[in-house]
């Protein structure tokens, strides 16, 4: 089972937003969305100043790119670098980003990098990473390591068939590539090894990754990683994070603070016919490859199925954040500050909330000064039955912008005709400003509906929607 498999139905992933979180508080504001499909968001890159974010094009598999600034807004308009392809992944070291994508420029899949500068110009020209007889594929959720002057590539390989194997290439910060492609795991055929992420510390470069490997066993039930150095290659062979008979086929992710490594994992307890309740684990690993004892429950409601985890860790805490589902149509995106033993800090928090069919996945980066961009896509939940899994979908989103003096707000009844939002938690006295965009060719052009004072903590706000423009956008500034 891949990612795509964890609820029937999950097919696309589009519709891009960004929180800045502090304290517990986001404040999500459009990036990409509208009339055509568009999503590959999730993972940021930080390089000091802004974060950069790709996003990729679901009609054309056009890749775009969109600085945002750490205060919470867009800085400068859309760049096209004229590069076609899907799964963009992002990485920030030695005063350049490497952007990889899995592209089809020679006749086969292979993965491609693409040096960019902070002023977000093409350094060079397209390389090519990966090569035949590779048939390669990005993870969706993985970002882009750096350290010691080298990013580390890894990608899901096809050469033996249908079941993915790992390759990886480091890529010299200034886009020489290194001697060889490195084999990270490679299992004999219908054995999967996927799910993978990837952080750099104490000079060593760890893959984490999810594999089938025991007979009788399932699912990618167990977690395994690997250790790799420049010039070196793998360090030693794959070992065992964790292990049960229980399935761990969605992504992992891993973060360096430090002093470890720290791994997020799924579990998950089969519920009925075709589904599967997930739960989200974590254990340390140091940078020798030594596995703590304990396992760390983040996330095992009896109530919810909790997905997709991502890890950051700013110097002081971590930033949890996952996608938590009462059903496979109905899912918030949460976070949650931890310290460095993984104790939690801070209740979980609203990031984004489910709009129509489709559910918030996010991927956190630490942007300084107790703030992380958290970068948002959507995946697009239609029933098993609904026909081709590939087919696009549109999806209404909102744009809700949260302020601290707002720590949570809910909005929904939208439909052809009129919109009705419902506001909670608002702060009696403060001016609010209703905004609505109407067209998404200029996203800072907002539109101000209405500007009310609150009487009460919670209001619900009524207009008509733009029979010209089915997608509604929305954001609520207060003072």
């Amino acid at each position: 089972m891949n990612t795509m498999q964890a609820w029937p139905g999950l097919v696309a992933v589009w519709g891009l937003s960004v929180s800045l979180a502090w304290g517990g508080i986001g404040e999500p504001f459009l990036i990409a969305g509208g009339s055509t499909a568009e999503g590959g968001g999730a993972c940021p890159a930080f390089d000091g100043s802004n974060v950069l974010v790709a996003i990729e094009s679901g009609e054309t598999n056009k890749l775009y790119f969109q600085f945002v600034d750490p205060e919470g807004g867009l800085a400068g308009s859309r760049i096209d670098l004229g590069i076609y392809g899907n799964t963009p992944q992002i990485g920030y070291g030695a005063g350049s980003y490497l952007v990889t994508w899995n592209g089809n420029m020679s006749g086969s899949w292979q993965m491609y990098g693409q040096r960019m500068s902070p002023a977000g110009t093409a350094i060079g020209a397209p390389f090519q990473i990966s090569f035949p007889p590779a048939d390669a594929g990005p993870n969706d959720l993985a970002r882009i390591p750096y350290g010691n002057d080298w990013f580390l590539v890894v990608w899901q390989d096809y050469r033996q068939g249908d079941n993915p194997d790992l390759y990886g290439r480091f890529v010299k910060s200034d886009g020489s590539l290194g001697s060889s492609e490195i084999t990270v795991a490679q299992d004999t055929p219908n054995q999967d090894d996927g799910n993978y992420s990837m952080a750099f510390g104490d000079g060593k470069y760890l893959v984490v990754f999810s594999a089938e490997r025991r007979l009788g066993m399932y699912d990618g039930e167990d977690v395994y990683g690997q250790l790799l150095a420049v010039g070196v290659g793998r360090v030693g062979n794959n070992f065992v994070i964790d292990q049960n008979d229980l399935p761990s086929s969605n992504p992992t992710a891993v973060c360096w603070d430090g002093e470890k490594f720290t791994v997020l994992f799924h579990d998950a307890l089969p519920v009925g016919v075709d589904n599967e309740q997930w739960d989200i684990h974590a254990r340390f690993v140091s940078s020798d490859g030594t596995v703590a004892t304990n396992r760390i429950a983040i996330a095992n409601s009896p109530f919810e199925s909790e997905m997709f985890p991502t890890l950051s860790f700013d110097g002081q805490r971590y930033l949890v954040t996952l996608t938590s589902f009462t059903s496979p149509s109905n899912g918030v995106t949460k976070g949650r500050f931890y310290d460095k033993l993984l104790n939690p800090q801070t209740p979980w928090f609203l990031l984004a909330p489910p709009t129509d069919a489709a559910t918030p996945i996010s991927s956190a980066i630490p942007t300084g000064e107790g703030r992380f961009c958290v970068g948002t896509s959507y995946i697009v939940w239609v029933p098993s039955d609904a026909g081709d899994g590939n087919d696009a979908v549109f999806v209404r989103t909102d744009g809700l912008r949260i302020t601290p003096k707002a720590p949570s707000c809910e909005g929904g009844g939208i439909d052809d005709s009129s919109y009705m939002l419902t506001y909670a938690d608002l702060f009696p006295g403060t001016i609010n400003h209703l905004e609505r965009i109407g067209s998404l060719t200029s996203t800072n052009g907002w539109i101000t509906e209405t500007t009310f004072v609150c009487t009460s903590a919670s209001t619900n706000l009524q207009g008509a929607a733009d029979a010209a423009w089915p997608c509604q956008f929305f954001r609520l500034r207060m003072e």
